[in-house]
Parts: structure tokens; C-alpha cells; sequence
């Protein structure tokens, strides 16, 4: 391995003995030369109907841009295409003074950016778009936006062309920033749903050569030492491994991407900068500025770092960010949500009386669920204010944890929290937490299985479950399977189109993840060469070589297979033939007009009849817990109450209510729109969450409540079987990874893999000790 664990001792201890070092390098190398600011809230005395879009410095006072409505405006606009504001100027001393008698309109209706030097007068705005019909009838279509130079609108529209723009008009409040050279225009746009443009010139970028493995965010245009560049973040997945999906890109980078008027393409060949923007980006002439959730970041085009935290200003990942401005006697400020919020140099970017605390991330697949959790608790929170924090790997997160910067983590790998708990690095949660551990809070299954030795330094918020599922009629009454090699010889009689309809890569990556079948904790000794791990390579090897064959057997797996088995993930009991036993699965087939359960299904339009059951484990019974987070808390007493108080409020306060039966006519379940995507860990939210069609009281309800009832029952039993968390990706599982696919491609055989397994994760299990 890369990193192995003495390596991580000998670097511990020269982190312990030079504390200056704790920070990574870069962190260390900006903050010499960073400066702090400190935020604060201004009022400018805006009135309910009126918004801040724009604030800069003219001539020694302050022009601010001043969006307001009116009920005429919106009878004759409508909100469609979002709250038409009709923009002006205010002016306003440094100090924040209004000269009400200066208020004028802006050049366009609705002006949404400007450049950062006045002088050019160069700013973007839009027009209602209104469109009469023969019958003389009046509609409004949203704003079409133009480049506006000295008062005068030039150019062709900005808007976006093509299927989500139609070329003529967009919303109103999209967000822009722009920069000018030598009379060319570089405009960023953000439409105001997730349609990011940048337009130089007379053309919009495009981003057809970058491959389809990235996700793009472009996220501005910063202008440095008079050239502009794209701030863009890019992460990279390998689609075809389906661990690099779910848990970690293969690459990520922010980066600066330099950009000409001949530009066509955007590139991420360019500056790698530190941070994780969240949208927007500014420029001064000399510094681009960008947000990454709360915090305000700053780069020269070289380096970045971090110079406000504007958490305790109410700004967050989720705010809308539309102008950064320095001033002339140096003060900063911001735009946010309609709101202004000033910069003052300070020795800290927090508020002395303030207390701010950490959740460090390592896996998060949607950090941005994270980051809208934390918001909701810092808008209600009077004491204490939390920010996310992303880490790259264990190695940044140890880090952080030796510098004492982290007070929460949230990850999917409990293989590092199981490290952790080790080194007496986390804390009890029935000693943080205690409320969470009352009788019936929580389901109770499901936190014994996250206890170490009897005790739970860990919980997940919400979580899936992962077993098999079986056509009924491919088993025999109360039949089971005690190892996997039962049921891959089980596979290999009954269902061998199975092993076609998903890659070898995929397969192994499903049923290789209990490493409690290999390694015995307590004494740190693997068994990976005992037969049973080479049997299971050999399985996976049977499977298709390519995505392509996979996926032109799984069409012809879903038309009509026989003998269709999955290794799931169970998020809830969506459809009527799913069964928690055979029996209950043979009543339903028997009990239907054109149920047989002497014939297996061949069609879509047969009886199918699916029984889950747990994968095959030597040391569990029950089926496999994926969680979405799991959250543990640092062993510190500065940071308990604040840790105390943030789960309390996200396992027992922030949770679904009432939820409406799922209505046959309704396109979009409740469920849905509450955002509930997997099993509660809330025993009373979980209640109403899988029984809310026990409400149902439609006219076909005497047919109905009798399967909704038996669906409740049966996914309450598939719940409560569940007694193991399943692991994710780890460096454990890394090296068994790694040499399985050497195997998969030629290069080794089974055996072989097998034995490079035990020795490499025996060597990392001694080091351990």
C-alpha cells in the first residue's frame, strides 16, 4: 500500500513534536501572506418588495443596485420566470448613509452585474420579454439579457441557446460576472437553474471535449494580471467501477483555465487552486475571489486561501452569491441573498463570541445534503454554528484530527472510524448524546449494529439495506444458504444468465465487502487464503468482461429471464411482489387468477413473485446496513455540548412529520417531495414513513389496505433482520480490489490473487498492532 500504518506513526509524531506543520502545506504556505477579514451584517434600509443585487464604489460613495417589485409589476410580468425586479441606483455614503434624493433607474429594466471598474460603465441587464399574438393577447416570457456599454445595449443576447434556453429569453435574477479586454467580453452566467454559460465574444464555451467520466461545475470568471481565466471544478468517475461512483472520483481539482477570444473549448488544463467552490466568482483587477460554502476565498492565480467565514453573516453552501467588492480603504464587501455584509481587516474571520465548529468529511457521495442539514440546524442554533468541511482521504483527515480543527465526522468508511475508536480518538455517543438512546427513539437493531465492544461511537442519520432477491418458485420451502458457495452454486444451476447481466468488476464489488468474513479483528489475523475468497474470484470471473456485454444481457434479463437474481440495495417495499418469505410469496401467487406456481415466469407480463433474503455470511444472520453518513464525535470536551446539541437536532428534530399514502393518480409521491430517499434511523419518522399507506381511504381501499398491510409487516421483519453494517471503500478492500482485478484482467491467477491479499493485508493488520 501506499500509506501504510508506520509510516502514519513516524509521521504522527513529527506532527506532534512540530506543531507549526499540522496544516498541510499549502494551508501553511497562504497563511503567511493571508489576510483575515471579519464579517458583519449592514442594513441599507430596503423595504420587504426590494432586493440587493449590486454594490461598487463611485467616485468616493457607494452605488448600490436596488431591485424592487410591485404587485402591478407582477400582475403584468407574472413569476413564472421568477420575481421581476425593476432595478435602480442608490447611493450611499461609506458609512452606509443613504442621499435619497440620488435614486435614478438603471439603463435596462432588470440589471443583474456590472464590471468591477465604474469607469467602463459596462454592465448586464434584461428586458421583459413580451410577445403579442394575433388576438392581440399579451404574454410574458421572462427577460432576455444583453451586454450594456455606456447606457446603450450591444451585441447579440446572452441568453442560452438550445433546448432549455430557446434562445429569446430566460429568468429574471440569473447571476453574472464579466470582465473586459481590449473591448472583448468574458461573461459568466448563471440562470438560476444549474445552467452555467460563459460567453466570450459572440460565441458561448463548450464543453464537448472534456470527457464524459467528469462532472463539470464552472463556477465564474476571475481576470488576473489582465488575463481572464474560467475558476472551474472538475471530479472524474470511473462509470465502469461502480465504487468510484458511489464513494470516490478517481480525480478532483479546482482549477484556473486561461481563456483568448478564440477560446471555443473550455479545458481543465490550467492552475490547480485549493478549495471547493460553491458558485460565483469575482474579480478587483488584481485578486479573483470565490465562495466555498460560507467561507470567502481569495487567489492571486498561483495560490489561494481563505480569508472570511461569513457563516455567522447567514451566508452558507446553499446562498446565492452575486458580487464581491473591494474598496478603496479596504474593506470587502458581499452580496448575499439580497443582503449586504461588510469585511473589516481582523485577527480572525470568527466572531470572538461566537463558537464555530467543524464536521470533516472523507467519502461523502452528496456533500450537498450534508451542507442543507447544517444550514437548517445554523439557522436555528443561537450558540453554536457548524461548517463541512471536505477531506481527500484518511491521510487529510488524520491530519485534521492531530491539529484538533474537526469536532464531527460524517463518512461512510467505519473501517476508519473503527481505527479511530482504537486510538481513543472518538467519544461515547451515550455519553455525548444521551437523549438519542431512550427507549424507542431509535431502532434499536440498528444501532447494537454499529456498537464496538458493546458501545456506539457511531450512528447513521438515514440508511438502505442490501441482501439478495429470489423468484420464489427457484426455492424450496424454508430453504436458506449458510455460505456464499452455497449460493453461487445456487447461481450456477438455477439462474446462470445472471452471472451475464453485470461485469466482473461490478459483482465483486457487491458481494466482497464483508470483511468480517476474512479478518478477525480482535486478533488482527486474515484468512483470505483458506479456499473460500479464491472461490468467490473464480465466481466473479464468470461474469461479462465489459459494461457492453453486461448491458446487452441485462435487456435481455429484464424481457424475460427465468431465473433472475440481484444483489440489491432494499430501500423500502415499492412494489406488490416483493415478499419477506416463500410462503407469503406462494399466497400471492396462488391467490391470483393467472398464478402458477408449477412454471416459472418467462415474460413481463407473467406473476413474478421476489423473496429477499441476507446474503450468506459465517458470522452474520441478518441483512447488510448501508448507510448514508456515519457520524462520530472527537473526543474533546470544548466541542461536546455543540456536538450534543447538532445531533439532537438532526436524528430527533429534523425529521419527515406527516406523510400522505402514495395517491396512484400522483406523479411525484409526498415521500418524494419531503426528500426521503432511504430508511429513517427515527423510530417514529421510520413508523410514518413505511406505513403511511395504512392511511389510504380511497374507494378501492378494502383491495388495497390488506397489501399495504401485509408490505408493512413484511418490510418491518426485513428492518429488524438487519445486524450488520456493510463496509465501503477502504484500504482494506483497496488492496483486495486491486489484486482481483489483476486477476480479472489475465495477469494472475485466483490463487495467486489470494495469496497477495493475506500477505499484503496481513502485513497491514501486524503494523496495526
Amino acid at each position: 500500500m501506499k500509506h501504510t500504518f508506520r509510516r502514519m506513526i513516524a509521521l504522527f509524531l513529527v506532527l506532534l513534536m512540530t506543531a507549526s506543520l499540522l496544516a498541510s502545506c499549502s494551508e501553511k504556505e497562504n497563511e503567511t501572506t493571508a489576510d483575515t477579514y471579519l464579517g458583519e451584517n449592514v442594513d441599507l434600509g430596503l423595504a420587504e418588495n426590494e432586493t440587493l443585487m449590486d454594490i461598487i464604489e463611485v467616485d468616493g460613495e457607494l452605488r448600490a443596485t436596488v431591485g424592487v417589485t410591485s404587485d402591478e409589476m407582477t400582475a403584468k410580468y407574472g413569476t413564472e420566470y421568477g420575481t421581476p425586479y425593476k432595478t435602480e441606483y442608490r447611493y450611499y455614503s461609506m458609512e452606509f448613509v443613504e442621499d435619497t434624493a440620488k435614486r435614478e433607474p438603471t439603463a435596462s429594466f432588470h440589471q443583474i452585474a456590472q464590471h468591477y471598474d465604474p469607469s467602463l460603465n459596462l454592465t448586464i441587464g434584461g428586458e421583459p420579454y413580451l410577445y403579442t399574438d394575433e388576438n392581440g393577447e399579451e404574454t410574458s416570457y421572462g427577460v432576455r439579457y444583453k451586454l450594456y456599454k455606456d447606457g446603450q445595449p450591444i451585441g447579440d443576447y446572452i441568453n442560452p441557446r438550445g433546448a432549455n434556453g430557446y434562445g429569446r429569453y430566460t429568468k429574471y435574477n440569473a447571476r453574472a460576472n464579466l470582465t473586459m479586454m481590449e473591448d472583448i467580453p468574458f461573461i459568466w452566467m448563471d440562470y438560476t437553474d444549474f445552467n452555467f454559460e460563459i460567453y466570450i465574444k459572440d460565441h458561448f464555451l463548450q464543453i464537448t471535449e472534456i470527457s464524459p467520466d467528469v462532472i463539470i461545475s464552472v463556477d465564474g470568471i476571475v481576470e488576473i494580471g489582465g488575463t481572464p481565466y474560467v475558476l472551474a471544478h472538475g471530479e472524474q468517475y470511473d462509470w465502469s467501477d461502480m465504487d468510484s461512483y458511489f464513494f470516490a472520483p478517481v480525480w478532483k481539482a479546482t482549477q484556473l483555465t486561461s481563456i483568448t477570444p478564440e477560446t471555443t473549448e473550455l479545458s481543465l488544463k490550467g492552475i490547480e487552486i485549493e478549495g471547493v467552490p460553491t458558485g460565483g466568482a469575482f474579480s478587483d483587477g488584481i485578486y479573483g475571489y470565490y465562495l466555498c460554502g460560507s467561507e470567502l476565498w481569495r487567489t492571486d492565480g498561483k495560490t489561494s486561501n481563505r480569508i472570511a467565514d461569513l457563516l455567522f453573516c447567514g451566508v452558507d453552501a446553499n446562498s446565492f452569491i452575486r458580487t464581491v467588492r473591494l474598496l478603496s480603504e479596504g474593506r470587502i464587501l458581499v452580496v448575499a441573498d439580497g443582503n449586504l455584509v461588510v469585511l473589516t481587516e481582523s485577527e480572525s474571520v470568527v466572531p470572538a463570541q461566537k463558537n464555530l465548529y467543524t464536521i470533516g468529511t472523507v467519502g461523502v457521495y452528496d456533500v450537498d445534503e450534508l451542507n442543507l442539514t447544517v444550514s437548517k440546524f445554523n439557522n436555528r442554533s443561537t450558540t453554536y454554528k457548524f461548517i463541512v468541511k471536505e477531506y481527500k482521504d484518511a491521510t487529510k483527515m488524520n491530519l485534521a484530527l492531530l491539529s484538533g480543527e474537526v469536532d464531527i465526522i460524517a463518512t461512510t468508511d467505519q473501517f476508519m472510524l473503527n481505527n479511530y475508536i482504537k486510538q481513543g480518538l472518538l467519544a461515547p455517543l451515550e455519553e455525548v448524546a444521551p437523549e438519542l438512546f431512550e427507549e424507542g427513539v431509535l431502532i434499536e437493531n440498528v444501532v447494537d449494529a454499529t456498537r464496538v465492544d458493546g458501545v456506539c461511537y457511531y450512528l447513521p442519520r438515514h440508511f438502505s439495506l442490501q441482501g439478495m432477491l429470489v423468484e420464489c418458485r427457484l426455492l424450496e420451502e424454508g430453504q436458506t444458504f449458510e455460505n456464499m458457495q452455497e449460493i453461487f452454486n445456487f447461481i450456477r444451476e438455477k439462474d446462470p444468465d445472471f452471472l451475464k447481466s453485470l461485469t466482473k468488476k461490478d459483482l465483486f464489488l457487491k458481494i466482497a465487502r464483508g470483511l468480517d468474513e476474512w479478518i478477525d479483528w480482535d486478533t488482527n489475523v486474515c484468512h483470505f487464503n483458506d479456499g473460500a475468497f479464491e472461490s468467490m474470484l473464480e465466481f466473479c470471473n464468470e461474469a461479462a468482461s465489459t459494461m457492453e456485454e453486461a448491458t446487452g444481457a441485462h435487456a435481455s434479463v429484464a424481457s424475460g429471464n427465468v431465473g433472475y437474481l440481484e444483489f440489491s440495495i432494499l430501500q423500502q417495499l415499492t412494489v406488490y411482489d416483493h415478499f419477506a418469505d416463500i410462503q407469503g410469496a406462494e399466497e400471492y401467487v396462488e391467490g391470483l387468477p393467472n398464478g402458477d406456481m408449477k412454471t416459472l415466469p418467462v415474460t413481463k407480463s407473467d406473476v413474478w413473485a421476489w423473496v429477499w433474503l441476507p446474503t450468506p455470511s459465517t458470522v452474520y444472520d441478518g441483512y447488510e446496513i448501508s448507510p448514508n453518513h456515519l457520524f462520530a464525535v472527537v473526543e474533546d470536551e470544548k466541542s461536546r455540548e455543540a456536538a450534543e446539541e447538532f445531533l439532537r437536532y438532526h436524528f430527533l428534530e429534523d425529521i419527515a412529520e406527516e406523510i400522505a399514502p402514495d395517491n396512484p393518480e400522483d406523479g411525484y409521491f409526498d415521500y418524494h417531495s419531503k426528500g426521503i430517499t432511504h430508511f429513517p434511523i427515527n423510530q417514529e419518522e421510520f413508523d410514518r414513513f413505511i406505513g403511511r399507506n395504512l392511511a389510504w381511504n380511497g374507494e378501492d381501499k378494502e383491495t388495497r389496505l390488506p397489501m399495504e398491510r401485509r408490505r408493512y409487516e413484511d418490510t418491518v421483519r426485513i428492518v429488524r433482520a438487519a445486524d450488520h453494517l456493510v463496509y465501503n471503500r477502504n484500504a482494506v478492500f483497496d488492496v483486495m480490489n486491486e489484486e482481483a482485478y489483476r486477476y480479472f484482467a489475465g495477469d494472475i491467477t485466483a490463487k495467486q490473487a489470494a495469496e497477495y491479499v493475506q500477505n499484503r493485508v496481513s502485513i497491514y493488520l501486524a503494523e496495526q498492532s
